[in-house]
């Protein structure tokens, strides 16, 4: 590495964690704790949550007590969790394609500022590190899960792949969209070890790996609720989703395929709420991007405001018993309407998920505006003839390659997953934000120097008299 500094690359690695301390820290004080919709049910511990981020803010509040104080102690971690995986994800790529410390800072930089576009660039005028949410821990542990895959992927580290499959475990008990880190690691399994031609020895790998993920995500949401409520069931809720894409989809007569008739007279009255107050697709204007926007924009309505408090409302009013027994009771009326209506409306749920892959891609990259739209297909456009013209000259299997085709299965994968069951806004997509930005870096370096390299040939190559 450039030694220009004159500094051990440990001092040197040691400063610029303390840089990324320091900004997380910067702003963690100067905004603190920022109470966010989605935050009382994580702070009540709501069975509608995974476990992980309420027993993370549980934990707070029992060294800290009630108060901003445990809020405050939660997003300072969340900081420095932030700062640390910033600093990691950025000094391996750095060692691992012989990088100069430029390039460290460069690439240090990104998700430094990627948080501050959260923060002055997207409206949300915080950062995520500062937000009581599971993406305030999941975020800087999906660039961390992503550091150990790719060490796995380069060296075929055991110990690597070990500690991507606990990060992983961790991530999905967080939240459910994490999901996509285990398709990442049974693919990166089959991507490294298929060489030896051992397929029956390669899957079978990958498929204990996932096994064991799901078993221990099983494990741990069950867990957590047996000891919190003396009942091991599963985090509730988890069909709303779908059920919120199959309501803004929905037709007024396709109530005639729900049998039970108090389930269906109770789909008609949120429907008709919705489609009176136009948050339903039919209200949509013409062309992807007023679809898309008006998505955008109507689903919370239809989920938060009106579908989920209606039916919490009608069980409440209907029978009584645990929290356990009424969540239960929601999570069947909801996948009674989902099951009934999926198939009435497979093409509309479709278009919505087309629609949503392309917003997703470019909230990926950049916002949701119409401008950018412009960029982010120049962005991509860039990146894919990078790809091209390193994969051309250095190889299927080498490092640049390995980072481009992770990043852009990661990149596609969780576009995917949002697009199926959710709209596409900043907090579903950062994810791979920084580190679609590090990979176009190297990429770009990468071809700098293999420009430089052919001119030297060139050179070497030309005749006497050229020279």
């Amino acid at each position: 590495m450039n030694k220009k500094f004159n500094l051990s690359d440990r001092v040197f690695q040691g400063l610029l964690l303390m840089v990324s301390i320091l900004f997380y820290v910067f702003f963690t004080v100067l905004d603190g704790a920022v109470i966010c919709v989605d935050s009382p049910t994580y702070i009540s511990m709501s069975l509608a949550r995974e476990p992980v981020y309420p027993l993370y803010l549980a934990f707070f509040r029992l060294v800290f007590g009630d108060g901003e104080r445990y809020l405050f102690a939660a997003v300072f971690v969340q900081g420095l969790i932030s700062a640390f995986a910033a600093w990691s994800l950025s000094g391996f790529l750095t060692k691992e394609f012989k990088r100069t410390r430029i390039d460290n800072m460069i690439l240090l930089a990104v998700p430094l500022l990627v948080s501050l576009l959260c923060k002055f660039a997207a409206k949300r005028a915080v950062m995520y590190s500062n937000s009581i949410m599971s993406e305030g821990i999941c975020i800087p542990l999906f660039l961390i899960f992503a550091r150990w895959l790719l060490e796995y992927c380069f060296r075929k580290n055991e110990k690597a792949l070990i500690i991507s499959a606990i990060l992983s475990v961790i991530m999905i008990s967080a939240r459910k969209q994490m999901l996509v880190t285990v398709v990442l690691l049974v693919l990166a399994v089959l991507f490294s070890e298929l060489k030896k031609k051992n397929w029956l020895k390669t899957l079978g790998k990958a498929c204990i790996y996932g096994v064991i993920i799901f078993l221990c995500v099983s494990g741990i949401d069950r867990g957590y609720n047996f000891a919190l409520r003396g009942e091991g069931v599963r985090h509730s809720s988890g069909d709303r989703f779908l059920l919120t894409v199959v309501f803004y989809e929905a037709e007024r007569e396709h109530a005639d395929e729900i049998e039970d008739s108090e389930i269906r007279e109770l789909f008609l009255e949120i429907y008709d709420v919705c489609d009176e107050s136009g948050y339903l697709g039919n209200s949509a204007g013409d062309g992807w991007y007023n679809r898309v926007d008006h998505f955008t924009n109507h689903y919370d309505k239809i989920q938060i405001d009106t579908m989920w408090p209606m039916i919490r409302e009608y069980v409440n009013a209907n029978m009584t018993g645990s929290e356990v027994e009424l969540e239960a009771e929601i999570d069947r009326i909801m996948d009674v309407i989902t099951k009934s209506l999926i198939g009435k409306e497979a093409i509309g749920i479709l278009r919505v998920f087309v629609d949503n892959v392309f917003a997703g891609l470019v909230v990926t990259v950049a916002k949701q505006r119409k401008i950018l739209v412009i960029y982010a297909i120049i962005a991509y456009s860039s990146m894919v003839l990078l790809w091209a013209w390193n994969w051309k000259k250095r190889g299927f299997r080498s490092r640049e390659n390995i980072l481009a085709l992770y990043t852009a299965v990661s990149v596609l994968l969780n576009v995917a997953a949002v697009s199926a069951v959710i709209f596409c806004q900043t907090r579903y997509m950062i994810y791979n934000m920084p580190l679609f930005y590090m990979c176009g870096w190297l990429l770009l370096r990468a071809a700098w120097e293999l420009r430089g390299k052919r001119k030297e040939t060139e050179v070497e190559n030309a005749p006497e008299r050229c020279r």
